[in-house]
């Protein structure tokens, strides 16, 4: 059996890197509302007697929320790069076989891990590959003196 180890933690890095930065606002804006919503509460059922009280009501109320995400946002963070190679990296293998296909190099049939996404992408690069790999050879080049295979006149009219 195949062992389908992954060699790197990014793929494409520009990809998983937005979708990080995602995240990571999400989990900014998350923690604004909450300090928010904490201070409106303070405000309207004990109003402190400054902004100092305030502030420090708040942090107290909320420093244990800040710092208990600020410790599970890097798994979040490793878990979505896991995630996002699921994806990416498939995406990414068929690009580099779809090139070579284009170049005329020769290639394998795609096959995925198995919890990889984008199967179904796969199995048409698979039926294309086959496709081209099994369709006729048309040699539309003309080369000169070869009159065989030009246009006569009547083509050249019902076109």
């Amino acid at each position: 059996m195949k062992h389908w180890n992954r060699k790197r933690v990014t793929i494409d890095p520009r990809l998983q890197g937005v979708c990080c930065v995602r995240v990571a606002m999400y989990w900014v804006f998350c923690l604004a509302t909450v300090v928010l919503l904490m201070t409106c509460r303070l405000l309207l059922t004990n109003p402190p007697a400054s902004v100092t009280q305030l502030v420090q009501q708040v942090w107290k109320q909320s420093g244990g929320i800040i710092g208990g995400t600020m410790l599970v946002l890097p798994l979040v963070l490793f878990d979505l790069l896991v995630i996002t190679n699921r994806f990416a990296g498939p995406i990414y293998r068929i690009q580099q076989e779809l090139n070579k296909l284009a170049d005329g190099h020769p290639t394998d049939p795609m096959q995925l891990r198995p919890n990889d996404f984008c199967g179904d992408l796969a199995k048409a690069y698979n039926r294309v590959r086959e496709r081209i790999l099994h369709a006729p050879v048309k040699d539309s080049i003309q080369t000169k003196g070869d009159t065989d295979s030009a246009p006569n006149e009547a083509d050249l009219v019902a076109s």
